[in-house]
């Protein structure tokens, strides 16, 4: 064989391992970062009503609770205190099951939301009450992790019992959806039911060879009106743009832009609306830790901020 035959074989080899050790190295990395980071954004959840917390990382770190005050500012005052206040509570298996945003010493204003998940780690329930009353968003759920029914209740009720305390009945069901999945290359599509078991829209969502989703199409079955998310990565596979359109409603465009560090940790959020940039979150950690310190919500129009200081942990024995 000649040398350079020899030479072009080698070479090839040594691609093709240099390949599968950097594939191997990229998975290790990715693998270290799901553990290490406190946040969650896989699919854009960050500062929503779902839980955005690094379920993996919470356990790990032993996390029971995290709270703190909010803290108001607006550019050319100063920084002011107030008595509203943010709390999260834990499980041992590092899940959310209770998020409460409150003034101190105060009933009607505070938030409630209580969490509960299946054996399985799937969210089950979300209780929440508020001012007006109480409601529960309830999940159920195939062998796939997929929901196949989903139950909206609602009522006004105003005795201010924490919601896992409350009991609604079926005559407080405002909504309920019920679902059906079709697989196929890449692609799952899911189908809506309404309460009179009648389709009525279809989500067709897209995945990446390596099972990332890339992308949802969500059409109304009547009217043929349509909403298409895009997600966009960045090279180390962080969610780094969400993008939705829709032609149901003109103020419903939408884009979100998130902001890294170098080890993966989420460090900005960014809402425009409409190609109005219109809100940004950002996150502070404590020294060169993984651990939060604070988050800064800013309103672009008025310039004003809401700072939660989150100093105070509390940790399982």
């Amino acid at each position: 064989m000649e040398t350079s035959v020899i030479t072009e074989v080698f070479l090839s080899k040594f691609v093709k391992s240099a390949t599968f050790f950097h594939s191997i190295f990229l998975l290790i990395l990715l693998n270290t970062q799901v553990y290490s980071q406190m946040i969650d954004n896989s699919y854009g959840q960050v500062f929503t009503d779902k839980p955005y917390f690094n379920e993996n990382f919470i356990q790990k770190m032993k996390i029971k609770s995290i709270s703190g005050l909010f803290w108001n500012y607006k550019l050319g005052d100063k920084l002011r205190n107030t008595e509203y206040f943010k709390y999260f509570e834990f499980n041992q298996k590092g899940q959310l099951i209770a998020d409460y945003e409150s003034l101190q010493n105060t009933k009607n204003d505070t938030l409630i939301q209580k969490f509960e998940y299946t054996e399985n780690g799937d969210l089950k329930s979300i209780k929440v009450r508020d001012k007006y009353g109480y409601y529960f968003h309830i999940y159920e759920y195939n062998k796939d992790h997929q929901v196949v029914r989903y139950i909206y209740k609602r009522s006004y009720d105003r005795c201010y019992l924490s919601p896992d305390k409350i009991s609604l009945d079926d005559d407080d069901i405002i909504a309920m959806e019920t679902y059906s999945y079709e697989k196929y290359d890449n692609q799952i599509k899911q189908i809506t039911y309404n309460q009179s078991n009648l389709p009525y829209k279809e989500t067709i969502s897209y995945y990446t060879s390596d099972n990332q989703l890339e992308g949802k199409l969500e059409r109304l079955l009547r009217t043929s009106q349509t909403t298409r998310t895009s997600y966009h990565y960045n090279e180390k596979k962080k969610l780094d743009t969400l993008i939705i359109s829709s032609k149901l409603n003109d103020n419903n465009n939408l884009l979100y832009v998130f902001s890294y560090d170098d080890t993966g940790k989420l460090l900005k959020k960014e809402i425009h609306r409409n190609n109005e940039y219109t809100t940004q979150y950002q996150i502070i950690y404590k020294d060169d830790s993984n651990f939060i310190n604070d988050i800064l919500i800013q309103d672009l129009n008025t310039n004003f901020i809401r700072v939660i200081k989150l100093r105070d942990y509390k940790y399982f024995d």
